[in-house]
C-alpha cells in the first residue's frame, strides 16, 4: 500500500511534498510547495491520510488559493483492502 501511495503522491502533485507525522496520531499530512494553478494565481495542496483501521484508508484532498489561510475540499477518498 505505502509504494501505491508514494507513487500517487508523485503524479498528483508537482513539487516538493513535505510530510508530517502528528504526534499521538494516526495521521501522515502532506503540504505541497506553492504551484501554478491558472495564468494569474498560485496554490497549495494539502493531502491528509488517516488509517481508519488494518483494513481502511482515508485520503482527504485539500487546496488552498491563499497561501494556506482557508482550505477547500478536492476529493475524500477511502482505500480499502483487498480481501
Amino acid at each position: 500500500m505505502k509504494k501505491a501511495i508514494l507513487f500517487f503522491l508523485s503524479c498528483v502533485i508537482a513539487g516538493s511534498l513535505h510530510a508530517q507525522k502528528l504526534p499521538c496520531s494516526n495521521q501522515i499530512i502532506y503540504t505541497s510547495t506553492p504551484f501554478k494553478y491558472s495564468k494569474d494565481s498560485m496554490a497549495i495542496r494539502k493531502m491528509t491520510f488517516t488509517s481508519i483501521h488494518a483494513e481502511k484508508i482515508r485520503q482527504f484532498g485539500e487546496i488552498s488559493k491563499d497561501k494556506g489561510i482557508s482550505w477547500s475540499t478536492e476529493y475524500d477518498l477511502e482505500y480499502r483492502r483487498k480481501k
